[in-house]
């Protein structure tokens, strides 16, 4: 149990076997169930999470499954220019579906890229020997 949790053991109708937490305006209260300790640390996992959630619903950062059109991409990801990415595109640099997505219209002969900016700037991160196409 971290440290910035406080075991309570004072509350009405609180049974040995129960577990009660406190941490600043957020308490806890587990009942007296038969369940081991695992299942018991999935569901207090499960109520931070939620809690963390619902506290920081309006000041979430960008997720980093942003997808941007290619033509926006190129300078956040340090190319020169918008045609210096497509050529990276078209070379084979980028996988399909993880760093960039085809999302032209049906029947569309010209493809319109989108780039995951978090999975591409990983992807630059990496190794260039390691970096091999599909």
């Amino acid at each position: 149990m971290p440290m910035a949790w406080e075991r309570l053991a004072s509350l009405p109708n609180l049974s040995d076997r129960s577990l009660a937490l406190k941490h600043s305006s957020f308490l806890l209260f587990i009942p007296a169930f038969d369940m081991n300790r695992e299942e018991v640390k999935f569901i207090v996992r499960e109520v931070v999470r939620e809690i963390l959630d619902s506290v920081l619903a309006g000041s979430q950062p960008e997720r980093s499954e942003e997808w941007v059109d290619a033509k926006k991409a190129w300078e956040p990801l340090g190319y020169p220019s918008y045609s210096a990415l497509y050529k990276a595109i078209q070379s084979g640099l980028w996988r399909e579906g993880r760093e960039i997505r085809d999302r032209r219209k049906p029947g569309a002969r010209i493809a319109r890229w989108q780039v995951n900016l978090a999975a591409a700037q990983k992807r630059l991160l990496q190794d260039p020997s390691k970096r091999r196409g599909v």
